[in-house]
């Protein structure tokens, strides 16, 4: 069966400041001042709290009948720059046993029109059961793969070759998952009880510096039954880890950690950083009624 990749609308969304945020279908801003989550369904959003906000539509843009993909249900979509300063958001799918690029999108309205082109090209994997992508450099990327029941893959390649690779272990009723922090790669184990976390160097896009960090031997670390659902980079060297009930803050390389938020009554459903210095943004998911 084909499908389609198709992106709909993009929002300007200007406050009284002289700045402006474009958005995508269900995605989430969270401005310094204020905060307001608008959820767009077709052509219609939620205006709900959004006075002092001017909202206009900037333009839409359909790209179906151009890219066809035969789609299995395991292929996943990412949207890829470098850091906040790179202008290239790269849109990437993760199929089996490739990394397809399918489009370019330039950071930034240039008189008044989205700068927007193809991006073909293919990277072929070793694996087929792949799950995670980031990008390093220009063209280059690391991607992460199961390798088999107890074991995870990670890979430095380009569409050429593979540059370096190394296997983490999973622990028992864990999911793997990474982020990259810089010249860091944060292996780390979630949806399940654990308190193991790994930081990998990449040099000369190599491996190195392999180091494993054990939660409980930390000074100021309080250990609970409960899961770890995600890994956040906060600045270069700290990374907030989160719990269903609690939210953690690591300084990787002086080994410090610090509470920085706990609650009894609802789960932790996401966290969100705001770009302001010891400032987060905390969704909290009721534990009763999931609201």
């Amino acid at each position: 069966m084909e499908y389609y990749i198709t992106i709909g609308l993009l929002l300007s969304v200007v406050i009284s400041l002289p700045i402006t945020y474009n958005i995508f279908p269900n995605e989430n801003i969270f401005l310094n001042s204020l905060v307001y989550d608008i959820e767009v369904q077709g052509e219609n959003f939620d205006e709900k709290n959004v006075n002092g906000l001017n909202i206009e539509l900037l333009k839409e843009i359909k790209l179906e009948n151009q890219q066809p993909y035969e789609f299995n249900g395991k292929e996943k979509l990412f949207s890829l720059n470098l850091n906040e300063n790179d202008d290239d958001i790269d849109i990437m799918l993760l199929n089996n046993r490739s990394i397809e690029c399918l489009y370019l999108i330039k950071n930034y309205i240039q008189d008044d029109e989205i700068i927007m082109r193809q991006n073909l090209c293919q990277i072929k994997l070793n694996y087929s059961d792949c799950f995670q992508l980031h990008k390093f450099d220009q063209q280059i990327y690391i991607v992460q793969c199961r390798f088999n029941q107890n074991n995870t893959i990670l890979q430095i390649l380009n569409q050429s070759q593979v540059f370096d690779e190394i296997i983490i272990p999973i622990q028992w009723q864990c999911q793997s998952d990474s982020i990259l922090n810089k010249q860091f790669l944060i292996v780390f184990n979630k949806q399940c009880q654990t308190t193991i976390l790994y930081s990998i160097q990449i040099i000369n896009l190599s491996f190195t510096d392999f180091l494993e960090y054990d939660l409980t031997q930390i000074k100021g670390f309080s250990e609970n039954n409960q899961q770890i659902t995600d890994v956040l980079s906060n600045t270069k060297d700290f990374i907030l880890i989160i719990y269903t009930n609690e939210v953690w803050n690591l300084q990787m390389k002086q080994k410090n950690i610090n509470l920085i938020y706990k609650s009894s009554k609802f789960n932790i459903k996401k966290l969100l950083t705001i770009q302001r210095p010891n400032t987060k943004h905390i969704i909290l998911e009721n534990e009763e009624t999931n609201y």
